[in-house]
């Protein structure tokens, strides 16, 4: 008897844990929940990852995903504007179908009307059959790339799942990249999303270099432990995997946003009830396509039969020892070059084509079975006979009114294409005057060379703020200037000099500019000075890690950026990848910067009352009265602050706030990527300014972001603190 009710209870206990979605590893279920609420979405996912090829697909309804209307099987030699037709045409018959039952019929049904009211039930109200007309939507199927994606996957699949545990992240994570780009290393979203992981520039530099030399989001390998970080960072803040996956997708701020708004870290609340304007379709169903290709990626033969899986990649890699040509090094090391480009798609076409060197201390990733050791000798002897001690500099070109990428690539002899791939540029037509282009080719010419060497005359001006309010002075630009130089001239660091002024590109400086710069106060007066160009010109890579502009926790005195919207016929994403919107601008950072209903926000850290009055065509003083608030009295970071939008509206106050922070980080992260963080426990007459900018040398904002709920004005001995060494 009591082995029967021992044995009763196990099975009691087992079915619960399957109805729970624990699968059979219980570990793996308490971290990847299943909650009822979308059990559909993961069915819906499997069908797209296995039943469906690219095409096909399904029209469905894009909040109830247990709703499939209908297969439609697509003309596979039809263009592509004739296969939208033929998916409009499909998705108006349903409209209609939907639109005659809310009608109130329910006799003489049509084939179509029985099945569609069969599938919302006989008791379905009109209103609820209404509303459905107007959520249909086509799903394009991906059965196909997934099975493709499978048999990439275990090129590097092992050595993700290795760089996830060493982290102490849970090796399930490996399915991403099936979500992302069905592990198709050379992804590129219409967006700018690249690689496996589908980092955007934004983000992918916080951990990688990006740039017109090297892009680390091609590199699987550098990808991967990018990617492991950015996950840990948002499970750090978020405390939840089902959050911080989501958040991969809709940014971290969102996803803290949406946890307030709904009170409850429970995805299937979250999804089902969260009513952000930014959280549509892709961010809603991120965490269900995860589940999805998870549970296909563990047992693909379930699905697609015996699949010839890559073997794992054990190509070694070198260190590069000097600055060389490309086909000097495939030469010296004995290696074709299609080969070697192949093995290190980081490198840029700059670099195959001659314009740029392969960069002194990249490692080269070279064919299996190469000696690695007499590579690494091969490298040291030649360079100092071969190779070069400096990059090939840049050259630069301002557009004009009326300039073309075209009507530039005839004047420097060079290709549209190659224009476009050192700039980033995603569009031909995307050019704006100011702008300045980075220029293929790597020889400057004598004469620029001798002018940046020339001695320089500086003009700078200060200008007396008004009584009782300390503004930003403002200074012309001169020939010759760089950010860094003017930023050691007034005794500021240059992020703050990106920021105040909406730099997107430190390199967009030229003469005449003016630029505003914090802090300044006094007479007005015009200095004049001579300087070595040169030294103007150091590059800001040389610096030491910033000083940061706040002196003090409490400091004085742009909402996320849209996700491009999925489409309702079809989702403009990389091949073979599932649904996925835009990352925001900010996605890795967990700071609100949205006005709240009542007018007001949080306050952030290198924020003053000079930035809020700019923004808002105010004056500091207004919102010191606003906020009663005395002359002298701080800002305290996390507090909230009331704001006076009587000249500017919420969506300009946000954006030029984002634009803000934007530049602010762009320019850190163009030097610095976050490689760890460690943990710190306060200690009596720790100052949290101090640990940040003098012992771990990093600004305060980033140590923000990675404690976003510490009450930085009442942090006590013995809390805990993350930092980033």
């Amino acid at each position: 008897m009591r082995t029967t009710s021992i044995l009763c209870f196990l099975a009691l206990w087992f079915a619960a844990v399957v109805e729970a979605g624990y699968s059979n590893n219980p570990t793996s279920g308490s971290l990847f929940p299943r909650p009822a609420a979308i059990k559909p979405a993961v069915a819906f996912w499997t069908r797209v990852y296995t039943e469906a090829h690219s095409n096909s697909g399904f029209i469905h309804d894009d909040r109830y995903l247990g709703v499939v209307y209908d297969t439609l099987q697509l003309d596979p030699k039809a263009s592509g504007k004739d296969q939208q037709k033929q998916i409009r045409a499909a998705i108006e018959r349903y409209r209609d179908v939907l639109r005659s039952l809310a009608s109130g019929k329910r006799d003489n049904l049509s084939r179509d009307e029985r099945k569609v009211l069969g599938l919302w039930g006989e008791n379905v109200s009109n209103s609820r059959l209404r509303d459905a007309a107007e959520r249909l939507r086509f799903q394009r199927g991906q059965a196909n790339k997934f099975r493709e994606g499978v048999i990439r996957s275990g090129a590097w699949k092992e050595e993700i799942r290795g760089i996830l545990a060493e982290l102490g992240l849970p090796t399930e994570l490996a399915a991403l990249p099936h979500v992302e780009s069905s592990y198709n290393p050379g992804a590129r979203s219409h967006a700018g999303a690249a690689g496996m992981w589908q980092f955007m520039r934004s983000t992918g530099r916080r951990y990688m270099q990006i740039d017109h030399v090297v892009d680390e989001r091609l590199d699987p390998h550098k990808a991967s432990e990018a990617a492991a970080r950015l996950l840990q960072h948002n499970y750090s803040v978020l405390k939840s995997w089902p959050l911080a996956l989501t958040a991969y997708n809709h940014g971290l701020a969102g996803m803290r946003q949406a946890v307030s708004k709904t009170g409850t870290s429970d995805i299937g609340t979250i999804v089902t009830r969260y009513d952000g304007k930014l959280f549509g379709f892709a961010s809603r169903n991120f965490y269900a396509a995860f589940l999805a290709a998870l549970d296909v990626s563990e047992n693909p033969q379930r699905y697609f039969g015996k699949l010839p899986i890559h073997s794992p990649s054990e190509a070694p890699s070198v260190p590069v020892s000097a600055f060389f040509e490309a086909d000097d090094l495939a030469d010296l090391l004995g290696v074709k070059f299609s080969t070697l480009r192949e093995l290190n798609p980081a490198l840029q076409p700059s670099v195959w084509n001659g314009e740029k060197l392969v960069p002194k201390g990249y490692r080269l990733r070279l064919p299996s079975g190469h000696d690695h050791q007499a590579a690494v000798a091969r490298l040291r002897t030649a360079a100092l006979k071969r190779g070069s001690a400096a990059q090939k500099p840049d050259r630069y070109y301002t557009v004009q009114a009326g300039d073309s990428l075209s009507v530039i690539a005839r004047r420097y002899h060079t290709r549209v294409s190659s224009l476009m791939a050192m700039n980033q540029i995603s569009s031909s037509h995307r050019i704006r005057v100011g702008q300045k282009l980075v220029l293929p080719g790597g020889k400057v010419q004598v004469a620029e060379a001798a002018a940046e060497a020339r001695p320089v005359k500086v003009a700078y001006t200060v200008e007396t703020p008004p009584a009782g309010e300390v503004r930003p002075a403002s200074y012309r630009v001169q020939a010759g200037d760089s950010l860094w130089g003017i930023a050691r001239r007034f005794g500021v660091h240059s992020t703050e000099l990106v920021a105040l002024n909406s730099i997107t590109d430190q390199r967009l400086l030229r003469p005449g500019q003016d630029l505003k710069i914090p802090g300044g106060k006094g007479a007005a007066e015009t200095v004049t000075e001579t300087v070595s160009a040169a030294d103007m010109q150091i590059a800001e890579a040389d610096q030491a890690a910033p000083d940061v502009a706040e002196a003090e926790i409490a400091a004085e005195e742009p909402a996320e950026t849209a996700p491009v919207a999925i489409a309702k016929l079809e989702a403009d994403v990389p091949e073979g990848s599932a649904p996925v919107e835009t990352q925001p601008q900010l996605s890795a950072d967990p700071a609100d910067y949205t006005v709240a209903a009542d007018g007001s926000i949080e306050i952030q850290a290198s924020e003053t009352l000079g930035h809020y009055a700019e923004w808002l065509d105010t004056r500091a003083m207004a919102l010191r009265r606003l906020n009663h608030m005395r002359f002298g009295q701080s800002l305290v970071i996390g507090r909230r602050l009331k704001l006076d939008l009587g000249k500017v509206s919420t969506a300009e106050f946000e954006k030029q706030r984002v634009a803000y922070h934007e530049a602010l980080q762009a320019a850190y992260f163009e030097n610095h990527h976050i490689t760890a963080t460690r943990e710190h426990r306060i200690a009596n007459g720790d100052n949290l300014w101090q640990l940040a900018t003098r012992d771990y040398r990093v600004p305060l904002w980033l140590l923000r972001q990675y404690n976003p709920d510490l009450e930085f004005d009442t942090v006590l001995p013995h809390d805990s603190v993350v930092l980033i060494p």
